[in-house]
């Protein structure tokens, strides 16, 4: 019986979800036709014990408090009246035990479902724009009032996703909006408990990357990150990266808490299989091959050359591939050619500083490959520090 009402509520909802209250609408008549009198009406008959025990008396003071919720005209006698309708419809459903208000209740949280969302999603844009720790504290606020009314529709929460979903949100993008708000608020547990909702260690990836989103991965392994949790901060950003190796943000992260966490041979691993993922991504290949560079340079600075050349080994690498893939943009063609050779360019001086020590084959081989790479770059683009180098490059070599 259940499943039939609620085929024919959510037919009229898709029509215009305004019109369902026609017989409501006589009923706040009767009370004066003003909201404000229909609220002094229920709060009276809230209190009198020969109504307060009846489902109707709850509904329509629900109703009365929805309609409220709808309108900023009344916060003034209400600061929060969605919420007071929720919990007034709470004690309607709770005393309806035949359940002949059923599709009145419904229909009603179906009405209060949006407006708690609309409001959410205006604050948290608003707290987007301004930091406005106020804001997402009054957006968090109303999206956890729309969870907690999907809890109370019960399997007819579908409706309400549906209702959400016909204006274009993809419904698993509000607990993003929720986390984010705590986030901002500084309250990581709800952070968690809302991004952890998109997150999938289970599915296949597909399944899992429709309905999860990347930023969740992202965050929710910075908060484990931010209290030394690396297990759960490694765990999570993997299972991110395999998801969505194009998100570079995601990657340089990933690359970051393997370090910090000590475990810079499974970082390598990883960072692999992301390239395996997207071989043809250049923005990734430039990033990675930076980022590497960068860490062989530390690593070398500090006597550590044996795990420098590691890195500096793989930044070339990574370089080689980026220019394998013609990249059209001169800018990114420069970048390129420059970065990789001065890559080889400083490990053959390295090689020349070890004095009576030097590997000759070591520093031609390094020298010989940072020439014709120099050289393209200072084609591109003109640089008085390039003319140096391979000054420094001819001279060394005898030519």
């Amino acid at each position: 019986m259940k499943n039939s009402k609620a085929i024919i509520i959510i037919a009229s909802i898709f029509l215009l979800i305004n019109n369902l209250y026609s017989q409501e609408e006589k009923n706040i008549e009767l009370m004066k036709g003003k909201i404000e009198d229909a609220k002094k009406q229920v709060d009276i008959d809230l209190l009198n014990s020969e109504k307060n025990h009846k489902a109707e008396t709850w509904y329509l003071a629900s109703y009365v408090y929805t309609r409220m919720a709808k309108s900023e005209v009344y916060l003034k006698l209400e600061p929060y009246p969605g919420e007071k309708a929720l919990d007034y419809m709470k004690k309607s459903k709770e005393l309806d035990v035949t359940e002949k208000l059923y599709s009145e209740q419904i229909n009603v949280l179906l009405d209060l479902g949006p407006t708690f969302y609309n409001k959410a999603i205006n604050k948290y844009n608003e707290a987007v724009k301004d930091s406005s720790v106020e804001n997402f504290k009054l957006a968090l606020r109303y999206f956890e009032d729309y969870f907690e009314l999907l809890v109370v529709l019960k399997n007819d929460e579908k409706f309400v996703k549906q209702i959400i979903e016909l204006s274009g949100v993809k419904h698993n993008d509000i607990y993003f909006f929720a986390g984010y708000s705590a986030e901002s608020v500084g309250d990581k547990e709800k952070a968690l408990k809302y991004y952890s909702n998109l997150i999938d260690f289970n599915s296949d990836n597909f399944t899992a990357k429709s309905n999860g989103k990347d930023l969740a991965y992202l965050y929710e392994a910075k908060i484990y990150a931010s209290t030394n949790d690396y297990e759960n901060a490694l765990k999570i950003i993997k299972r991110g990266i395999e998801l969505y190796p194009e998100n570079t943000n995601l990657v340089m992260t990933a690359i970051v808490m393997f370090q910090d966490a000590n475990k810079t041979d499974e970082m390598v691993e990883q960072m692999q299989k992301v390239v395996q993922a997207n071989p043809n991504n250049l923005k990734l290949l430039f990033i990675l091959a930076r980022k590497y560079s960068e860490y062989g340079k530390k690593f070398t600075k500090n006597g550590y050359q044996s795990t420098a050349d590691k890195y500096l080994n793989q930044s070339i690498i990574y370089y080689n591939r980026a220019l394998d893939l013609n990249p059209k943009d001169i800018k990114t063609q420069y970048s390129i050619n420059y970065n990789l050779g001065v890559l080889y360019y400083n490990r053959g001086v390295w090689e020349f500083k070890k004095g009576e020590k030097v590997d000759l084959s070591k520093l031609q081989e390094y020298f010989s490959k940072a020439k014709p790479i120099l050289q393209k770059a200072n084609n591109l683009k003109n640089n008085p520090n390039i003319e140096k180098m391979l000054s420094k490059i001819k001279e060394t070599l005898g030519e």
